[in-house]
Order: C-alpha cells, then sequence, then structure tokens
C-alpha cells in the first residue's frame, strides 16, 4: 500500500466531518407540512457541520443544594428572623452567579447591592454608600472618616426597620468592603431582632485568594470573626462553593456557546479545571471539544494564564525551573525521585525547609484561567539524557522554592516523595512552552525509568517509525479496548498506525485504528482513513470496518451489504467451521449478499482478525435492522449477536443494546426490560450501553422517573470517565425532560447531544437528534430555532433514507403545526408519520393516533374514528398508558366535532386521569383545553375557566410559551378572564360567594353558619343557589382548583 521507502502518514488531528450534505429538496408530502411555520423561521441553515442553536442560560446548574440553602434563609426572613449568609469560594467558582439566580428566582421587594473592591478596601464608607442609595426612605449624608460605625450601625439598623418589606442586603467580593463599612453592617445585622432582613455576603476566603496565583496585589484580610459568631449563633449559615461536577459542566456547555461537549469532553474539562466555571467556559474558547474528548497529554497553554504565575515561574531559581518542567513531562503527579533525575539536581541533604501546602488547599486553584503560550522556553535549560549533571542544584531548594510560588504540592500520605500540580493548568502551560525538541529529550529519558508510563513517554520521544514502538502501541490498545477504556483504545491505536513503517502490518493496524476510532464514538476521524480503507483488497474485516464507517456516515444500504458480505466471508474462512453444504449459525436466516465474496490476497492470521467478529457484524445488522424498522432482522441478529462468543465488554455491551432495542421495538419491551433488569449492578454484562437501552425503553413504556434515572446516571458515569458509546442518550434524556415538563433543560441536552454528533461526524444521529431538539423549541415557541431543527431533520432523512429517520424528520415537523396550531400542516406531517413508522411500540413517541389526532381537528370525524380504530387494533397487545391518553383525548375531539360535548369531557376526564397516572403535565394541560371548550358548552364557565387557569399555569411553569398562547387564545374566544378574580363567580351574590369560598375550605354547613353567624338553612340556601348558577355540584366546586 505504501512503496518502500515512502513515509506513512501521520495521524490524522481531528477536523469537521467532510460528509457531503443531502439537496435541500422535498419529495412527496414532506415539505408543505411546515411550510406555514417554516417561513417564518431564519434562512440558512443549522447544518451538523455548521452553526447549531444555543440556548439562552436558565437554570443554575450543579447547584441545587447551595441553592437551597438561600431559599430557606429567604423563608426565614420573610417570618421576621433577619438572617446572615455567607457564600464562599475561589475566584470564578460561581458565588455572584449564585446569588443572582436566588435574587431573579426570590424576587426580593427591596434589594441593596454592593460591590466590593482591592481600590476601595481603604475608603471608609464606600460599600455603606452604594447599600444606603439602594435602601427606600434611607436618611442621607456624607460619613466622614472618623464617623463610629457603632453609630452608624444603629442609623443603618433603623433604616432597614423603617422599609416596611423583606430586604436582601448583598455585598459582592466582601473581602475587599472597607474596613467601616464591613463592621457597621456587622453591628447592625447584629442589633436587627425582628426585621425581615437577609445579609448576602460572597466572599474570596484569605487562602484560596492567595493560592490562585493572580494579581491581587496584597493578600486581603478576609471577613471579621464577628460574621463566624453571629452565624454560628443560629442566625445564618455559610454557603461553601466548591467546583461543579463534569456533568454539571455539560448541562452548562450549551449555555456558554459550547453545545459540541461530549461527557468524555466534560470529564477532561473537569479534571482540567477543577471543575471552576470562569475557567472551564475560558478553556472552551480556546481548546476545541474534539481535543477534549479524544486528545491525549498536555493541552496547549491558556491564554488567561495569570500572569503573577507566569512571572513567579520565571522568576524562580534554574534548579527550580528545571525540577517543574521535569514534572510537567511526568505528568500531573509524579515522584520527587524520577523528578530530580531528570532535573539532574543533587539529593542533597534534606529538603532545604518545611515543605507546605498540599492537594486540599490546592483544589481552589482551579481558576487559574484560560492562557496563552509563552513565546518559548521560559528560560528553562535543556537536559540531556536522565542523568544528574554535575553542578546541579539542590532537589530541597528547588522543591521549597517551587511550593511557595504556588507550582507544586506534595501529595498527602506520600511522606512527599509524591508531587503534584496543583491543577491541570500550570503543568500543561509549562510543558506547552518547552520546545519541542526539549519536551522530545525529557520524553526519552522519563521512558528510561519504566513502569506503566514508559510506552507512552516512547511515543511522545519518537519523531519516525518504530515498529518496536508501534507494536507496542497496538497490544496496548488491544488491553485498553479489552478494559473498556474505548477513548485511550483509539489514541493508541493511532499512534500504532503512525508508527508503523510500510509492509504487512499496515492493514491490520489501519483497520484496528478506524475501528477504535469509531468504537469510542469518533467517525470525524475515522472518515479520514476512508481512502486507505478502500484501498484494501476485499475481505471480512475490511468490509466490516467499511461497513461501520459508512453506516455512521449514513449510508445505510451500502453498510448492509458490506455486513452481510463480511458475515459470508467470517463462515467461508472460519477454521474449523462449516463443511460444504452444512449451514453456520446465520445462514438460515441470512439472505445472500449482492456484493461479491472475495477474499484478500494477503494472508490474514487469526492474530489480527477478530476472533468475535461475527459478533460484532450482527450487532451493527441488528442497528440496521433497529432504523429500517425491520423487526425480523432487529429480533433475530440481536439475538445472535448476544449468543456469538466474545471476550470484549463492548462487543458483549453494544450487542445487548442492539438485542433489547430491537426486542423493545418488535412490541416486547417487558422482556426487553427483564433481560436488562441488572444492567445497573457492577459487572453486568450489557454495560452503560444497557443502561441506556433501559433508559429508552422505560422512556417508551411510560417510566418517566426511571428512564430520567438510568439515562442520567449513564450520562453521569460517561462524565466520569466510563466509555459511553450511545451518544443518543443525552438526546433521549433530553426526551424524557420534555415529557416532564421540563423544556429549558430539554433544549440544553438536545443541543449537547446534537453538538456531540457533529462534532463527530455520527451523520446517522442526526434527523433523530434534530427531531427531539425540535419538541421542546416548538413548545417554547421558540419557531426560527425549531424550524432549523425541522429543516435539518427532513434534509438529513432524505440522505438516510431509513424508515425511522423519515418518521422523526415528520416527527419535528408535527411538533411545530402541533403547537402552531396548524392543522393542515399537522395532518400531513401526521400521514408521514404513519407511513413511515408502523412501530409495534406506540410509546416511542407521544403523538399517539396523529392522523386521527389530525383528521379530528379538522372536523373530518368519520376518517378519524375509522382512524382510531384502526390505531387501536395496531397496538392492543401493548399496553401504553401514554397511547391510552391520546387515544382519549383523541376521542373527545371527535365527539366535540360531532357536536356531544358530554361525551366528549368524559373522554377528556379519562384522559386527565390517564395523564396524571403516566406523569405527562403538558400533555395534560392540552386535554384541560379541550376539557374548557366543553365545559363551556355545557354552560358551566366557571369550571371551564378553572381549566383554563390550570393550564396556564403549567405551561407557563414549563415555559411552554406556544401552548400559553393557544390558552389565552381560547380563552379570549369563551369570553373567560384568566387574571383577578373568576369572572363566572360574578353571577353570585356576596353571601353566596362567601359561603362557597368557605365550604371550598372543607367546613360544613354547620361550621360555615357558625362563621358567619347565620341559620345553617340559609347558608344551604345560599350553595344551593350557587350549586344551580354554577352548574356544579359541591364535590366539583370543592375539587376546582381556583384562586379564592
Amino acid at each position: 500500500m505504501y512503496p518502500a521507502g515512502s513515509a506513512r502518514p501521520r495521524y490524522p488531528s481531528p477536523s469537521a466531518p467532510s460528509v457531503s450534505r443531502p439537496s435541500r429538496g422535498c419529495s412527496g408530502r414532506s415539505c408543505p407540512a411546515i411550510l406555514g411555520v417554516l417561513r417564518r423561521g431564519r434562512g440558512g441553515s443549522v447544518a451538523a457541520s455548521g452553526d447549531l442553536f444555543v440556548p439562552n442560560p436558565s437554570l443554575l446548574a450543579g447547584r441545587g443544594a447551595e441553592l437551597g440553602v438561600l431559599r430557606e434563609a429567604w423563608r426565614r426572613t420573610v417570618r421576621l428572623r433577619p438572617t446572615v449568609v455567607v457564600v464562599e469560594g475561589a475566584p470564578g467558582i460561581g458565588k455572584s452567579a449564585l446569588v443572582g439566580a436566588f435574587l431573579k428566582e426570590a424576587a426580593p421587594p427591596v434589594v441593596a447591592r454592593s460591590y466590593g473592591d482591592e481600590a476601595w478596601e481603604r475608603r471608609p464608607w464606600e460599600v455603606l454608600r452604594q447599600i444606603v442609595r439602594e435602601l427606600p426612605g434611607a436618611r442621607g449624608g456624607e460619613l466622614t472618616e472618623e464617623a463610629d460605625p457603632a453609630l452608624v450601625a444603629r442609623a443603618l439598623a433603623e433604616d432597614l426597620g423603617r422599609v416596611g418589606r423583606p430586604v436582601v442586603v448583598v455585598v459582592d467580593d466582601a473581602h475587599w468592603g472597607d474596613r467601616a463599612s464591613m463592621t457597621a453592617l456587622r453591628l447592625a445585622a447584629r442589633s436587627l431582632r425582628s426585621e425581615p432582613v437577609l445579609f448576602l455576603l460572597a466572599y474570596v476566603p484569605v487562602d484560596a485568594a492567595v493560592t490562585q496565583g493572580r494579581s491581587w496585589g496584597r493578600a486581603h484580610e478576609g471577613l471579621h470573626e464577628g460574621w463566624r459568631r453571629l452565624i454560628e449563633s443560629g442566625e445564618g449559615a455559610v454557603v461553601r462553593l466548591e467546583g461543579l461536577s463534569a456533568d454539571a459542566l455539560l448541562r452548562l456547555a450549551p449555555s456558554w456557546g459550547q453545545p459540541r461537549l461530549s461527557p468524555s469532553g466534560a470529564a477532561h474539562l473537569h479534571e482540567l479545571t477543577g471543575g471552576n466555571p470562569l475557567h472551564a467556559r475560558q478553556l472552551l474558547q480556546q481548546v476545541a471539544p474534539h481535543a477534549l474528548a479524544y486528545g491525549q497529554g498536555p493541552l496547549p497553554a491558556h491564554r488567561s494564564m495569570p500572569l503573577t504565575l507566569i512571572s513567579r515561574l520565571g522568576s524562580c531559581a534554574p534548579g527550580t525551573r528545571d525540577l517543574v518542567a521535569a514534572g510537567a513531562v511526568l505528568g500531573r503527579r509524579f515522584l520527587l525521585a524520577q523528578a530530580r533525575e531528570l532535573a539532574g539536581l543533587r539529593a542533597g541533604d534534606g529538603c532545604g525547609g518545611e515543605v507546605t501546602g498540599g492537594v486540599e488547599s490546592a483544589g481552589a486553584l482551579g481558576d487559574v484561567g484560560s492562557v496563552g503560550a509563552g513565546g518559548g522556553g521560559a528560560g528553562v535549560p535543556g537536559v540531556v539524557g536522565g542523568g544528574a549533571r554535575a553542578g546541579g542544584g539542590d532537589v530541597g531548594e528547588a522543591l521549597d522554592e517551587a511550593v511557595r510560588a504556588g507550582l507544586l504540592v506534595e501529595v498527602p500520605g506520600t511522606g512527599g516523595r509524591t508531587l503534584a500540580f496543583p491543577n491541570g493548568v500550570i503543568g500543561d502551560y509549562v510543558y506547552s512552552d518547552m520546545s519541542p525538541g526539549r519536551r522530545r529529550r525529557l520524553h526519552r529519558a522519563a521512558a528510561e525509568f519504566g513502569g506503566p508510563d514508559a510506552l507512552w513517554h516512547r511515543i511522545a520521544a519518537d519523531q519516525g517509525q518504530n515498529e518496536d514502538v508501534a507494536l507496542a502501541a497496538e497490544q496496548e490498545a488491544r488491553r485498553q479496548l479489552s478494559l473498556g477504556n474505548l477513548r485511550l483504545a483509539a489514541v493508541y491505536a493511532g499512534h500504532a498506525l503512525e508508527l508503523t513503517p510500510p509492509g504487512p502490518h499496515v492493514r491490520a493496524r489501519l483497520l484496528t485504528a478506524v475501528e477504535a476510532l469509531l468504537v469510542s464514538g469518533d467517525a470525524s476521524t475515522a472518515r479520514r482513513y476512508e481512502g486507505e480503507l478502500t484501498s484494501l483488497a476485499p475481505g471480512p474485516w475490511v468490509d466490516y470496518v467499511t461497513g461501520y464507517l459508512v453506516l455512521l456516515g449514513g449510508r445505510i444500504a451500502e453498510a448492509r451489504g458490506l455486513f452481510r458480505r463480511a458475515l459470508e466471508g467470517v463462515r467461508a474462512d472460519s477454521e474449523g467451521g462449516t463443511t460444504p453444504g452444512e449451514k453456520g449459525p446465520l445462514q438460515d436466516h441470512e439472505a445472500p449478499s449482492t456484493l461479491p465474496v472475495t477474499s484478500s490476497p494477503l494472508p490474514v492470521t487469526p492474530s489480527t482478525t477478530p476472533a468475535d467478529l461475527e459478533a460484532r457484524i450482527a450487532t451493527q445488522l441488528a442497528i440496521i435492522g433497529v432504523v429500517q424498522l425491520d423487526y425480523q432482522d432487529m429480533v433475530f441478529y440481536g439475538e445472535a449477536a448476544v449468543a456469538a462468543p466474545t471476550r470484549e465488554p463492548w462487543v458483549r455491551a453494544f450487542a445487548w443494546f442492539a438485542k433489547t432495542v430491537g426486542t423493545a421495538l418488535a412490541g416486547d419491551a417487558g422482556k426487553a426490560l427483564r433481560e436488562l433488569g441488572a444492567v445497573h449492578l457492577p459487572g453486568a454484562p450489557a454495560g452503560l450501553d444497557g443502561l441506556v437501552a433501559r433508559g429508552m425503553i422505560r422512556l417508551w413504556t411510560d417510566d418517566l422517573d426511571g428512564a430520567h434515572a438510568d439515562l442520567g446516571s449513564a450520562v453521569e458515569r460517561a462524565t466520569r470517565g466510563e466509555a459511553l458509546r450511545i451518544g443518543q442518550g443525552l438526546g433521549f434524556l433530553g426526551e424524557a425532560e420534555y415529557r416532564r415538563g421540563n423544556l429549558a433543560e430539554a433544549v440544553r441536552l438536545t443541543a449537547s447531544a446534537i453538538g456531540d454528533a457533529a462534532e463527530n461526524g455520527r451523520v446517522w444521529d442526526y434527523p433523530l437528534l434534530h427531531a427531539l431538539a425540535c419538541y421542546p423549541l416548538a413548545a417554547q415557541g421558540s419557531w426560527e430555532e425549531a424550524a432549523g431543527h425541522a429543516r435539518e431533520a427532513t434534509d438529513w432523512s432524505q440522505l438516510l433514507a431509513s424508515p425511522m429517520s423519515f418518521a422523526f424528520a415528520a416527527g419535528a415537523r408535527a411538533a411545530i403545526a402541533q403547537a402552531a396550531e396548524d392543522h393542515e400542516g399537522f395532518l400531513d406531517a401526521a400521514e408521514a408519520i404513519e407511513t413511515h413508522y408502523s412501530s409495534r411500540e406506540p410509546g416511542a413517541h407521544l403523538f399517539g393516533p396523529v392522523r386521527a389526532d389530525a383528521l379530528s381537528r379538522l372536523g373530518r370525524t368519520a376518517e378519524a374514528a375509522h382512524a382510531l380504530a384502526e390505531f387501536a387494533a395496531r397496538t392492543r397487545a401493548v399496553d401504553r398508558v401514554s397511547a391510552h391518553l391520546a387515544m382519549a383525548r383523541v376521542r373527545a375531539q371527535i365527539s366535540e366535532a360531532e357536536g356531544e360535548p358530554a361525551a366528549a369531557l368524559a373522554s377528556c376526564e379519562e384522559a386527565l386521569t390517564l395523564a396524571k397516572e403516566a406523569g405527562l403535565p403538558l400533555e395534560g394541560a392540552r386535554v384541560r383545553l379541550v376539557t374548557a371548550r366543553q365545559l363551556s358548552a355545557l354552560g358551566r364557565g366557571l369550571a371551564a375557566e378553572a381549566a383554563l387557569r390550570e393550564a396556564l399555569h403549567t405551561f407557563t411553569d414549563s415555559g411552554a410559551h406556544a401552548y400559553e398562547a393557544q390558552t389565552r387564545r381560547l380563552a379570549a374566544d369563551l369570553g373567560l378572564s384568566l387574571t383577578g378574580p373568576v369572572s363566572a363567580l360574578a353571577a353570585l351574590t356576596p353571601r353566596e360567594r362567601e359561603a362557597v369560598r368557605l365550604m371550598r375550605t372543607g367546613l360544613s354547613n354547620q361550621g360555615i353558619a357558625r362563621r358567619l353567624g347565620v341559620a345553617e338553612k340559609t347558608v344551604e340556601t345560599h350553595l344551593q343557589h350557587a350549586y344551580d348558577k354554577l352548574r356544579l355540584s359541591r364535590d366539583q366546586l370543592r375539587a376546582l382548583k381556583l384562586d379564592d
């Protein structure tokens, strides 16, 4: 493949996927369904290779417990108990964001906010001046430097007491607050007794400020101990903010304009930043998400690297700089003895003084920031070889200086023998700032130490091709695959390939590298090898890897042919296999491939061809059966994939995923769930893939809590380093949030899912993920973004040309038409859904009898009833609450169109019961809109208004603004009010209204009579008149949700 003497191409760097976009044409009735809505959308595209929709920031991720402390403090405050809360944490950790989120949620009547500043620390009364300006009715007057803080505190307490409403006093960066103001605030807080005042102080503790390496000027003094005593007396709380989890970083990334971050990338981001939000956001602005997810070794230096830290490094003695440079090459944790040897330092008689600092105290260093590479060397002298140099400095002195400068820390419990960088930023900066030649020399010397890192050092030190290193890298790749470390396996397989000289080993290592990339989810890099794959002579392994690659590229028919030919080749080439005339385990089912069966002219030995190739091929054929909705294939190949022998956990896990998802879609979700019953336990054969499968199936079977738990756990475990092969897991977690009514979270998660798929070139995920992203956006009334996703789903479905992709694209259009009340467009999309998706699992989407639904809205009742009966017959064998809910609502719409409001109301009541059972708040609120129309037609205006108000409350809380607008339009059409007093109650006399109000509190007639001071008979008369006027019984009136 490579002529003798030719250079082997280097392992390609990741890039955007080079996939030809489908033409923007529409076939059949696929486009008119959204014309009315999409015309309002923006032009252009949000293609997978272009710009992605970024949702607006919403709720604070990862700070629920801390926000809960502030909520409790506010509840205490409004009960007339003055409260102090101190929010402390490192710079950039999110103190101001937490306080801001609390203030937005609590919406206190009065907020007096001030900001500390280093420049103001010695300007008396600056903080207090800012606070007093925000207090209504506060007495003015200039404060002199000599003013007594105790007298000022008394005046401030009086001003706070005169406000007459709950007040929140906020001091941001309280560590820089001037001493006079902070003293007066503390004394005022102590003197308050029953005034509703909450003091919120956000500050950086002294130790965090010192270790951050930022330009703080002199170290601040921190908060006065009196604040602590005030809190410990029971008058408040301390909220300590640590770094966010990797899972929280993943959820926040779309709001930062980075929807392409994957779970594995989030794990690496957390490792580098300690979860500091500011640092993580800065790092994401410089480092590509792909590099975070699949890169190995230090990242480029970050632009916001604190200048003080760079200055400290530059001012250190040469021996100290050598020691830090050696550590940067050895890794984030390293042995002092090895670093001393690399740096060429003398052992000395001791450590030259006590070493201070440690990993615990360095946790706050997560906010070092994002840095620009320095221009060269940082003055660090070169090292030749690994031995100590004559005349080198003393290691104890170098270590003392590095620790004092905040560059290194001792790892506790190691007796000072193991060191670490306080966070990944410092080591990466030092590593990146070295010249390439110096780095290679240090790696070459480090490799002489041996141990588990020796191979990595050999790879980093080698500039050319080296068969010995390539073989070791190949073996390590296979070992990492067997351990389930898919990303690391892909890295080593890639290095094995790039280090391999031209010759017989190139073929096997190319196939190994490409498959490892595909298995780890990096289809965009794998696609760079497609030309090399096609130049190989066909054979089972080549056909399988090529088929895998083209499958993720959306060429499903071509992939299917390659997989079938690979199966035929496996049977023909297997040692000890079938004799002529015998059939292999898959032959009874397998149709002959349309591709010619050929064998490679190069011998493929068992040592290079995977022994479990049959299991791998069967798994992919089962997945194709799923996307093609070929129930026979999805079940047969799923069973075959699980039954085929394999020692690889990742092969076995994906086989279980394919089998169980196929079993569920084929109509036997119960069996699939039984087989996955223990998937959450350690060592389960189905692994993380199986947990995603169970989450998907639970979603389809209306177990929303179980689905959310499984899918959320899978994503969270992936952010802790486990390999998540099923990138759709993020998207289905977003759908679970959508079904639960959490639209903002659904938008963020589906944006991340699309970004991850786009970053890694998984084209065949695009229609599904764009459709899932469209659902919450359509409900929110975000028409432009929803229309963009619908266009993407439609366009990519034309390329994939699979029933599943067509169905999801139609589902995206249906979601928009439904939210926009475009009934003709809804019918068009509904017909496409039922044409392409005759699913045996009705819970796979919430549209239910979608064609009957659309027809009933258009008044075509006979056709609607027929379509509903067909749907009921088709799904009779699978009992889904969500499907019964949709059928009951459609029956109500048919009865309404036929002029039978009483029958329609009975169906609505059934649907509401089912919506509550299934935990589908938005579906329940949509049923209430139908209910309100029937109640109004029956003359029960009060009940109709109550139904609308309850629906509006649900839509408003969820952010479903499109349906909120539908509710307001319907209220206007029916002449009902959604704000202020309930309009239907206006027909009652004042005494009747009062009797009704008391009855709704649970009082008996006798109790009402005593309260009103009238006879019980009079109460009965008032209530009966009210029941007659409102056309409601006592129980019905009591059950209504009204704001009395």
